[in-house]
Formats: structure tokens, sequence, C-alpha cells
């Protein structure tokens, strides 16, 4: 590295999972926010650390990178949430698919399988622009003591204020900046503790109806949550629900209680739930019922791997992470196959999905609880029937007990479904350890200018023998 003031001339090596190029070090890397593996740079350090420097790509140093682009966005910088916005479409699918390669190597997975190109959905715009439907914003004061509404800044800012945010719809924008009105005009201040109450907000639209649904976190219990919301909804003809959350604990802004669902909200204007379309069936969602914030892409994503997997009617097919769309993804598995079984640790969301079955008169049953104890419980319903299974990959991948209880299922096919590549790397080279073949992985940009797209690992049993048994077969719920 060639240094000046404060500054420095480096090529990074290559990419870290959060977006950032690295540069080796003999004690500590470097990670570069805006950089790019092989463009030379100069480079303004922002923070010594003992494993890892940080800096902010300034300019290139001679001629930029082919993949660089002016980001779209001004507040690129200082938000740091669309890490790779500097690349154009084509390099935001290399730098992914360079991490992906990269951990396979790693974690010695496999190397021999079809890689689809990075997929998105028909239609959808390669830049994003306001095709995210969630937003989450915390509250807090600028430097000059006035209220800001935004997000966590990069670089030691508390607060940045995004009202014009690239990727967010325009109602989820003029949410943003009605809602920071409002606060001051109600003398409504941040939490800090033992002052304040207002911590921030989390809210979500419809991608089928438009509706907003807000829920507003408050430190302690606040007299103005009812205040705060007929005012926003006064103004907003968008908005259908607005909900209460009191959270006094250091750490995220929502607590999603995994007990109870949406038992830790409270109604404070409006409805309970909102609807969207997904492939044909109508999904209810509460206020904190987990749904892709790109819900064009995420649904693209889920048709992408019923496809994949390809279950037939009679097959036996168990899907562990049915929270995903409130019970949506399993739905989509049990009308192709005739009937489905979700295990889920979220009991709440697992209620959700067995309205949401009801509602669209799909058989299916779900189970809450961790996956190894749902397998567990289910394992004499799926003996001898050679499931087809989906399995959401977490961040430190499938538990040793989950493991073992898939491998004992004799599945005939299994879809990993992950956003961390070295987790599903190691995940793919225990099942092919325990017989499994890994066939293809099939990536979609379902998170853009980031590192976080989902990808979809479809691996086959080498026997080919039918199952004995047929799919378990119960009456289809109807709705009322």
């Amino acid at each position: 590295m060639a240094r000046g003031e404060e500054e420095y001339v480096v090529v990074p090596d290559g990419w870290l999972s959060r977006g950032e190029a690295f540069v080796r070090g003999d004690h500590a890397q470097l990670a570069v926010f805006g950089g790019i593996p092989g463009e030379r740079a100069k480079v303004r350090l922002i923070e010594r650390g003992s494993h890892q420097h940080r800096a902010r790509f300034v300019k290139a140093d001679g001629r930029g990178h082919p993949d660089r682009v002016e980001p779209p966005c001004d507040r690129y910088v200082p938000c740091g949430r669309c890490p790779l916005m500097h690349l154009n479409p084509a390099g935001q699918d290399r730098a992914r698919m360079g991490l992906l390669k990269d951990a396979f190597v790693a974690e010695r997975a496999p190397q021999s399988f079809e890689l689809g190109a990075i997929a998105r959905a028909e239609g959808f715009p390669v830049d994003a622009a306001g095709a995210s439907h969630t937003i989450e914003l915390i509250a807090g004061w600028s430097d000059e003591r006035h209220l800001r509404l935004g997000v966590p800044g990069k670089d030691g800012r508390r607060v940045v204020p995004i009202p014009l945010c690239h990727v967010a719809t325009e109602p989820l924008r003029r949410l943003m900046s009605t809602t920071a009105y409002h606060l001051k005009a109600l003398d409504i201040y941040p939490w800090e503790g033992h002052r304040g109450t207002f911590r921030g907000l989390f809210a979500r639209q419809s991608a089928t109806t438009g509706e907003i649904f807000v829920t507003l976190v408050f430190g302690r219990p606040s007299n103005y949550a009812k205040s705060l919301a007929e005012a926003i909804a006064g103004q907003l003809t968008d908005i259908a629900g607005v909900f209460a959350h009191w959270n006094d604990e250091p750490g995220p802004l929502l607590f999603r209680d995994p007990v109870s669902g949406d038992a830790d909200v409270t109604l404070v204007y409006g409805r309970t739930s909102l609807e969207e379309d997904v492939s044909g069936l109508r999904i209810r969602l509460g206020a904190l019922d987990p749904f892709p914030g790109y819900p064009k892409l995420g649904v693209a994503a889920w048709e992408g791997l019923v496809d994949a997997l390809a279950p037939a009617a009679g097959d036996t097919v168990v899907d562990l992470g049915a929270a995903a769309g409130a019970g949506a993804r399993t739905l989509l598995l049990a009308k192709r196959a005739g009937w489905a079984l979700g295990i889920d640790p979220h009991e709440g969301v697992i209620r959700r999905a067995r309205e949401n079955a009801a509602a669209n008169s799909i058989s299916a049953d779900f189970v809450s609880g961790p996956f190894d104890e749902g397998l567990e419980v289910s394992r004499p319903r799926l003996a001898g029937r050679r499931p087809i299974a989906v399995v959401d990959v977490g961040p430190k991948g499938v538990d040793a007990p989950t493991m073992e209880l898939l491998l004992a299922l004799d599945l005939r096919r299994v879809a990993l479904v992950s956003n961390n590549p070295r987790a599903l790397a190691r995940d793919i080279a225990r099942l092919v350890g325990g017989g499994l073949r890994l066939e293809r992985l099939l990536p979609y940009d379902t998170a853009p200018h980031t590192m976080f797209g989902d990808t979809v690992a479809l691996l086959t049993s080498a026997d080919t023998t039918a199952p004995t048994l047929r799919a378990p077969r119960r009456k289809t719920i109807r709705a009322i």
C-alpha cells in the first residue's frame, strides 16, 4: 500500500460477505466500502481495529473498473445499506457469484454441478428503484439536537434520514417524512433510556393492495401512540393499520416474540391484517409476519424452488421454515403435491399459516417448534414415504440433530435455501456425505444492491426407488 495523509492507494483482493471489498494484510485486513477487487483506487481510512481496518473508496487511481457506476442515491455512503450500488447489474452478479464460488472452495463442497444465472422476477427493474415494500427506521438526535428519523449511519453517524430512499416505494417515502413531521409537531422525543419515548418504526406495504401497516416502537408505554397513529393515518390514505410495540431492551428495534407472533403489538388504528397475492393464493399477514421485502422477487424465488423440486401429486413434502410468507411457500408446495407439512419455531406465524391454508382450501399441516423436534414428532407420519424437503439454512447452518433426522428420512430430493454462501456450502457438503448428490444451484436477486440474495441448492438421491407409501391425507379445511 502506498500511503498518503490518511489515504492509501490499494488494490482489493476480493469480496466480504457484507458487500465490501477487502485487502489482505499481515496482521489485519482492510475492508473498503465502495471498493472493487482488482481496481487500483485511493481510499480514506475510517477506523482501525485489531483484526480489521475500515476504509472508504475515494476515487480510482488510473482507469476505473468497467463495472463501476455512480450510485443513484445521494445517501449511498452515509446509509450504507446498498453496498453494491456502485456496481452495474452485471458487476453485482459477478460479485455475488464470486462469493458463492469462494465459499464452495473454502468449505470443500462439491465443485461439479449446474450453476444457473442469477434470476430476477420478470419485468423487475434492474436497479430496484422503488421496489422495497418494507422500511425499518430509528429515531435519534443530530449533533445539533434536531430530531431525526432514519437508519443507523455508517462511520459513527447516529441517524441518517432517508426520505428520498432510492429503493423504497413512494408511499413509504411519504410515510418517513410524514412521521418525522408529526413527531416534531406532537413534541414526541427519541427514547434515551431515562428520557423520551419513541424508538422508531417498522412499515410494510402490500404489493397487492398498496395498503400500509405501521408498527410504532416505544421504549416505554406512551399516551402519544394513539395521537401519532391518528395523525399519520389522517394524512396518508394508504394506512390500513397502526400498531404500538413496547421495547425497552437494548439491541434490535423490533422484538418478534417466537411464541406469540404478533401478540406483543397492540392495534392502535385500523384493522389487523393485510393481504398479498402469491401465485393466485390469498395470503393474510399481520403486523410482523415475515414476508419478502421485495415481494415480486421473493415470490419468484418460491416459484422457482417449487419448479426445481417438481413435486407430483401424492408426493410427501416437508418444509422446514414454514414461516416464509406466513405459510405461503408451504402452501405453494402443497398446491402442487396435494399436501405438505410445514415446521417452524414461531408459533404465532404457524397459526397464521393454518388460517391461510383454510382460506385457500389447501390441505397442509403445520407444526410449531424447533426443526429437530418437529421432525421427531412427525417421524411416524413420514416413515416409508421418502419425502421431498425444503430447508431454510440459518446463519450458522442446519444444526446437527436436524441434519441427522433429515438424512434418516431417506429423502428423494431436497432444496436448501440460504443467503449465507458459507453456511450453504457447509450443509451441502454434509448432505453429499450422507449420500445425496448436488445437481444445481439457483441464485436469486432477492436483495438488490447487496450480497444477501437467496440461493436454492437442489440435491437428489441416487436411489430412484419409489416410496412405498403416498403422502398422508387429511380432510381439507375450508374457510368459513
